[in-house]
Protein backbone atom coordinates (compact mmCIF):
# COMPACT_ATOMS: atom_id res chain seq x y z
CA UNK A 1 0.00 0.00 0.00
CA UNK A 2 1.21 3.23 -0.83
CA UNK A 3 1.94 4.93 2.61
CA UNK A 4 2.69 8.38 2.36
CA UNK A 5 0.72 10.79 3.72
CA UNK A 6 -1.06 13.73 1.88
CA UNK A 7 -1.11 17.11 1.73
CA UNK A 8 -2.42 20.65 -0.09
CA UNK A 9 -1.18 23.04 1.70
CA UNK A 10 1.17 25.77 0.18
CA UNK A 11 5.07 26.06 0.22
CA UNK A 12 7.59 26.55 -2.11
CA UNK A 13 6.89 27.32 -5.53
CA UNK A 14 7.44 24.37 -7.80
CA UNK A 15 7.41 23.65 -11.90
CA UNK A 16 5.43 22.02 -12.91
CA UNK A 17 5.75 19.26 -16.38
CA UNK A 18 2.45 18.55 -18.29
CA UNK A 19 2.03 15.75 -20.85
CA UNK A 20 2.95 17.51 -24.07
CA UNK A 21 -0.07 17.99 -26.78
CA UNK A 22 -1.05 14.68 -28.20
CA UNK A 23 -0.79 16.37 -31.62
CA UNK A 24 2.86 16.70 -31.15
CA UNK A 25 3.50 13.43 -29.83
CA UNK A 26 4.77 10.71 -32.71
CA UNK A 27 2.47 7.85 -33.14
CA UNK A 28 1.61 5.09 -31.91
CA UNK A 29 16.74 0.04 -1.32
CA UNK A 30 16.02 2.38 1.79
CA UNK A 31 13.21 5.36 1.02
CA UNK A 32 15.05 8.41 -0.43
CA UNK A 33 18.34 6.68 -0.95
CA UNK A 34 19.22 6.11 -4.18
CA UNK A 35 20.58 3.37 -6.18
CA UNK A 36 21.97 2.59 -9.53
CA UNK A 37 19.67 1.62 -12.42
CA UNK A 38 19.73 0.72 -16.41
CA UNK A 39 17.86 1.86 -18.57
CA UNK A 40 14.78 0.28 -19.25
CA UNK A 41 15.46 -2.00 -16.39
CA UNK A 42 12.74 -2.53 -13.31
CA UNK A 43 13.68 -4.77 -10.34
CA UNK A 44 15.15 -8.30 -10.81
CA UNK A 45 12.35 -10.81 -12.62
CA UNK A 46 10.49 -7.88 -13.71
CA UNK A 47 9.75 -7.90 -17.62
CA UNK A 48 9.95 -4.60 -19.15
CA UNK A 49 6.72 -4.02 -20.77
CA UNK A 50 7.74 -0.81 -22.87
CA UNK A 51 8.52 2.93 -22.51
CA UNK A 52 5.83 5.86 -23.02
CA UNK A 53 5.80 9.49 -22.60
CA UNK A 54 4.17 11.53 -19.93
CA UNK A 55 0.39 11.62 -20.27
CA UNK A 56 0.58 8.25 -22.00
CA UNK A 57 -0.99 5.08 -20.06
CA UNK A 58 0.96 1.73 -19.79
CA UNK A 59 -1.68 -1.57 -18.39
CA UNK A 60 0.44 -3.44 -16.52
CA UNK A 61 -0.55 -7.61 -15.24
CA UNK A 62 0.50 -8.20 -11.43
CA UNK A 63 1.50 -11.71 -9.99
CA UNK A 64 -2.39 -12.89 -9.61
CA UNK A 65 -4.58 -13.91 -12.20
CA UNK A 66 -7.03 -11.03 -13.51
CA UNK A 67 -4.88 -8.34 -11.33
CA UNK A 68 -4.21 -5.86 -14.19
CA UNK A 69 -3.75 -1.49 -13.55
CA UNK A 70 -3.38 0.88 -15.97
CA UNK A 71 -0.58 3.64 -15.17
CA UNK A 72 -0.57 6.89 -16.68
CA UNK A 73 1.83 9.70 -15.34
CA UNK A 74 0.11 13.25 -15.28
CA UNK A 75 2.62 15.77 -14.32
CA UNK A 76 5.88 16.38 -12.42
CA UNK A 77 6.12 19.15 -10.03
CA UNK A 78 10.30 19.68 -9.67
CA UNK A 79 10.58 20.94 -6.98
CA UNK A 80 7.99 20.02 -5.35
CA UNK A 81 6.53 22.37 -2.26
CA UNK A 82 6.81 21.18 0.88
CA UNK A 83 6.02 22.74 4.42
CA UNK A 84 9.22 22.77 5.81
CA UNK A 85 8.28 20.17 8.86
CA UNK A 86 10.11 17.72 7.20
CA UNK A 87 12.77 18.95 4.59
CA UNK A 88 14.25 17.10 1.65
CA UNK A 89 17.98 15.73 2.02
CA UNK A 90 18.10 17.16 -1.88
CA UNK A 91 15.10 18.26 -2.95
CA UNK A 92 11.28 16.70 -3.50
CA UNK A 93 9.53 15.86 -6.91
CA UNK A 94 6.40 14.98 -6.96
CA UNK A 95 4.78 12.64 -9.62
CA UNK A 96 1.01 12.86 -9.71
CA UNK A 97 -0.19 9.24 -11.38
CA UNK A 98 -3.62 7.76 -12.70
CA UNK A 99 -3.94 4.37 -11.15
CA UNK A 100 -7.28 2.61 -13.11
CA UNK A 101 -7.90 -0.68 -12.05
CA UNK A 102 -8.59 -2.49 -15.88
CA UNK A 103 -8.11 -5.91 -13.78
CA UNK A 104 -11.20 -8.21 -12.49
CA UNK A 105 -9.65 -8.35 -9.30
CA UNK A 106 -8.76 -5.58 -6.49
CA UNK A 107 -5.55 -3.63 -6.83
CA UNK A 108 -3.53 -3.28 -3.80
CA UNK A 109 -1.37 0.14 -3.58
CA UNK A 110 2.43 0.06 -2.00
CA UNK A 111 5.20 2.27 -1.58
CA UNK A 112 7.51 0.64 -3.67
CA UNK A 113 6.08 0.47 -6.71
CA UNK A 114 7.29 3.41 -8.24
CA UNK A 115 10.86 5.07 -9.22
CA UNK A 116 12.59 7.96 -10.26
CA UNK A 117 15.44 7.74 -12.50
CA UNK A 118 17.56 10.98 -13.28
CA UNK A 119 20.11 11.52 -16.35
CA UNK A 120 22.67 9.22 -15.13
CA UNK A 121 20.44 6.36 -14.34
CA UNK A 122 20.45 7.37 -10.57
CA UNK A 123 17.10 5.26 -9.17
CA UNK A 124 15.29 6.91 -6.30
CA UNK A 125 12.20 5.79 -4.42
CA UNK A 126 9.31 7.34 -3.06
CA UNK A 127 10.06 9.39 -0.25
CA UNK A 128 8.23 8.51 3.00
CA UNK A 129 7.14 12.31 3.73
CA UNK A 130 4.74 14.29 1.19
CA UNK A 131 5.24 17.36 -0.77
CA UNK A 132 2.31 19.62 -1.00
CA UNK A 133 2.17 19.09 -4.52
CA UNK A 134 -0.99 17.48 -3.76
CA UNK A 135 -2.80 14.59 -1.81
CA UNK A 136 -1.03 11.08 -2.04
CA UNK A 137 -2.97 7.88 -2.41
CA UNK A 138 -4.69 6.82 0.40
CA UNK A 139 -3.52 4.51 2.82
CA UNK A 140 -5.15 0.84 3.03
CA UNK A 141 -7.62 1.27 -0.09
CA UNK A 142 -7.43 -1.05 -3.10
CA UNK A 143 -8.80 0.26 -5.89
CA UNK A 144 -11.92 -1.88 -7.01
CA UNK A 145 -12.03 -3.13 -10.57
CA UNK A 146 -12.98 -0.40 -12.67
CA UNK A 147 -11.70 2.03 -10.41
CA UNK A 148 -9.59 4.97 -10.39
CA UNK A 149 -7.14 7.30 -8.02
CA UNK A 150 -5.37 10.07 -9.00
CA UNK A 151 -2.33 11.63 -6.81
CA UNK A 152 0.75 12.35 -6.45
CA UNK A 153 4.02 9.98 -5.13
CA UNK A 154 6.53 12.54 -3.39
CA UNK A 155 10.94 11.46 -4.22
CA UNK A 156 13.67 13.29 -2.40
CA UNK A 157 16.18 13.63 -5.48
CA UNK A 158 19.58 14.89 -4.76
CA UNK A 159 20.12 18.39 -5.42
CA UNK A 160 21.79 18.06 -8.59
CA UNK A 161 19.99 15.60 -10.44
CA UNK A 162 17.58 16.12 -13.59
CA UNK A 163 14.57 13.55 -13.12
CA UNK A 164 14.45 11.48 -16.74
CA UNK A 165 12.17 8.45 -16.25
CA UNK A 166 9.97 7.01 -14.02
CA UNK A 167 8.84 3.50 -14.03
CA UNK A 168 5.97 1.25 -12.25
CA UNK A 169 6.51 -2.23 -11.43
CA UNK A 170 3.12 -4.15 -10.18
CA UNK A 171 2.74 -6.17 -6.79
CA UNK A 172 4.71 -3.13 -4.66
CA UNK A 173 7.74 -3.18 -6.85
CA UNK A 174 8.35 -7.20 -7.13
CA UNK A 175 5.76 -8.00 -9.73
CA UNK A 176 5.98 -9.58 -13.03
CA UNK A 177 6.25 -6.29 -15.31
CA UNK A 178 7.32 -2.79 -15.54
CA UNK A 179 6.50 0.10 -17.08
CA UNK A 180 8.63 3.17 -17.65
CA UNK A 181 7.84 6.36 -18.79
CA UNK A 182 10.41 9.55 -20.26
CA UNK A 183 9.77 12.39 -18.63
Amino acid sequence: MITLLGGACGGDDGAVTSPPDPADRDAGATTGEATTGEASSGPAGAAPVGTATLGSPLTLAGEGEGVEVEVTPLQVVDPAPHDGVFPPEGRYVAVQLRLRNVGSQPYELGTLAEALLDESGERFVPSPFTSDAGPSFPLLNPIPPGGEEVAFVTFDISSGSTPSRMQFTTDNGFGPETGEWTL
